[in-house]
């Protein structure tokens, strides 16, 4: 069965509404690319070595963060309507990839890598890639929408498991 946009366009026929809904020509070809070029230089195109190294990083920071300066750690790597108001907004990403226990670094990193490694034989790499940045950006909305609900007074956020 045939899209309704993919008939039209072969009657030659375009719908004003439709046709201001598609994406504009290129965009995602460009984005795919993008994705596949960065992908073509992992192992096998797991983007699970990816998220395991930022989160060997992110924690290897945390390890050596000055104790007495864990604050500003907590602003730069949790979520937290606090670093938001600040103007702390790459933390909507790297609260993804931050741990303050290694269980849960490791269980985190190894549960991740497998998936990805599965999901990436049976879809291919840039299925996978872009499941997890949607993935990441649908979980920090979320998390920005159950801080909002409780006024502030949620926990400051850190792990994957908006990624999983």
């Amino acid at each position: 069965m045939v899209p309704l946009t993919a008939r039209l366009m072969m009657k030659g026929q375009s719908s004003g509404m439709l046709s201001k809904m598609m994406p504009k020509r290129g965009f995602t070809s460009k984005m795919d690319s993008w994705i596949e070029k960065l992908l073509s230089k992992l192992p096998d195109g797991n983007v699970g070595w990816i998220i395991g190294g930022l989160n060997t990083l992110i924690y290897g920071a945390y390890l050596f963060w000055p104790k007495y300066n864990m604050h500003s750690f907590l602003n730069n790597f949790s979520f937290s309507l606090y670093g938001l108001n600040k103007g702390y907004i790459h933390n909507v990403l790297t609260c993804h990839f931050a741990h303050q226990s290694f269980l849960s670094y490791i269980i985190d990193t190894g549960i991740i890598f497998m998936i990805a490694q599965n999901a990436t034989m049976v879809n291919g790499p840039l299925f996978v890639a872009k499941t997890v940045i949607l993935s990441m950006f649908m979980g920090s909305f979320l998390l920005y929408l159950q801080h909002n609900s409780s006024n502030g007074m949620a926990r400051p956020f850190m792990g994957n498991d908006a990624i999983l």
